[in-house]
């Protein structure tokens, strides 16, 4: 497969293990490996184009008097809010312990937050979400604001 991406102005190195693991994801997926290939390289691509901050929205789904931890955001997200809305809220959670409360997050955060690895693997599993995946749980990000719905 790839043995290295050029991303966010640096070379990111991909372990065998991490191309193994997303090769394996491809293939559970019922894809061959020419279309994993090139459907990573448009996944890389993606990465590339977005800019250097990046507005990102997150949905909560909160029980009775739970607390959003605002050092702590956690580590999905989505830079498409319409589709976040209408895939995890319109259509109701995929979670089926969801608390009651919903509420959006959208947060800013540095392009070189983003968990490469992470990002991909989830995008090859859940290709219509878009999914962004952060490090450190999104420690790090702005808050720009938190709205119930």
């Amino acid at each position: 497969m790839i043995s290295f991406i050029k991303l966010l102005n640096e070379e990111v190195t991909l372990t065998g293990d991490e191309l193994t693991q997303l090769s394996n994801a491809y293939e559970e997926m019922g894809l061959d490996s020419e279309w994993g290939k090139e459907d990573l390289n448009r996944l890389l691509e993606w990465l590339n184009t977005l800019p250097e901050t990046i507005t990102l929205y997150r949905l909560l789904y909160l029980h009775e008097g739970e607390e959003i931890d605002t050092e702590s955001l956690g580590d999905h997200y989505s830079p498409n809010k319409k589709e976040l809305l209408y895939n995890h809220y319109n259509k109701g959670s995929i979670y089926s312990d969801a608390g009651d409360k919903v509420v959006l997050i959208t947060v800013g955060v540095n392009k070189d937050q983003i968990d490469i690895f992470n990002t991909l693997h989830n995008n090859i599993y859940y290709p219509h979400e878009q999914e962004i995946t952060l490090k450190n749980k999104g420690k790090g990000t702005t808050l720009i604001d938190i709205k119930s719905l």
